[in-house]
């Protein structure tokens, strides 16, 4: 792929307050009845352990994939978000409201850090009345379909 070929397409910007303890396990237990949700095995094994501290005031900039990719394609530089910034949108359209995230059966993709400071591509789509989370590593040889988005925090 040349370099000139545009994958992503900035189509929103949202600012994030910071956050002085983020404990996974906490906030998606506390907060299951409120969000209709489903996470796979491995995301849970990957993320609900996860203590995030310290998490800084940040930007997120939502991207709509223009083509078919790859993650390391994808992430070229681009700066990676947290499981807070994540579960912050999430909990903004609990319900599968409108908003920022897709809520049509299309992916939202985070890249995240999991337990061990590994990165995955955590998925996130709203399907049959449930938001479901999976995780995947960022190696993974499939493809992206163009129309996801694609969440990256702006570098400071």
């Amino acid at each position: 792929m040349s370099e000139k070929t545009k994958l992503l397409e900035l189509i929103a910007t949202i600012e994030l307050p910071s956050c002085e303890k983020f404990v996974a396990a906490d906030e998606f237990r506390a907060n299951y009845s409120d969000i209709k949700l489903w996470m796979s095995e491995n995301f849970q094994k990957k993320f609900l352990g996860k203590i995030e501290e310290n998490v800084e005031a940040a930007t997120l900039r939502i991207h709509k994939l223009l083509q078919g990719s790859r993650d390391p394609e994808i992430i070229g530089g681009q700066e990676e978000t947290t499981l807070y910034h994540l579960f912050t949108l999430l909990m903004k359209q609990a319900g599968g409201e409108s908003g920022l995230l897709l809520t049509n059966g299309r992916a939202n993709i985070f890249f995240i850090r999991d337990i061990n400071g590994e990165l995955w591509a955590v998925y996130m789509r709203w399907s049959s009345g449930d938001w479901c989370l999976l995780a995947y590593p960022v190696e993974d040889p499939d493809v992206w379909l163009d129309g996801f988005l694609f969440v990256f925090r702006e570098a400071a």
